[in-house]
């Protein structure tokens, strides 16, 4: 089977944090396979959304997404072929009328793209 996702060794610790939220975890995901991810509070079910999705970034390892590994060159092309269902319902929409949640979206867009910009200075 193809994978979608591959994970490989993503360590991952908050800032502020002593322990990794994700510790070496390697993990691949195949076309279409239905996949759950659970687990009590705390586990790091949403980091590991927030890596695969390129919200933030690992400290180590990598994430490869249709078989290119994500960085801040590729993340809005990766991000096309990932969606995100959220555990809270009232969480999927971010406003009341189509032009809110397009002016939400946009904004989410611009924070990321500033984000990424400013990790490829300090580099």
């Amino acid at each position: 089977m193809e994978n979608i996702i591959s994970i490989k060794d993503v360590t991952y610790t908050y800032p502020d944090s002593e322990a990794p939220a994700i510790n070496n975890l390697s993990l691949d995901i195949h076309s279409n396979e239905w996949l759950s991810i659970v687990g009590k509070n705390g586990s790091g079910k949403s980091t590991l959304t927030k890596l695969i999705d390129g919200l933030i970034e690992c400290d180590s390892g990598t994430i490869e997404i249709a078989g290119q590994i994500i960085d801040e060159d590729n993340i809005w092309e990766a991000r096309e072929k990932i969606g995100i269902v959220f555990q809270n319902p009232d969480h999927q929409f971010v406003g009341a009328t189509v032009e809110e949640m397009w002016l939400s979206v946009w904004k989410i867009k611009v924070f990321l793209a500033m984000r990424w910009s400013k990790k490829s200075i300090r580099r």
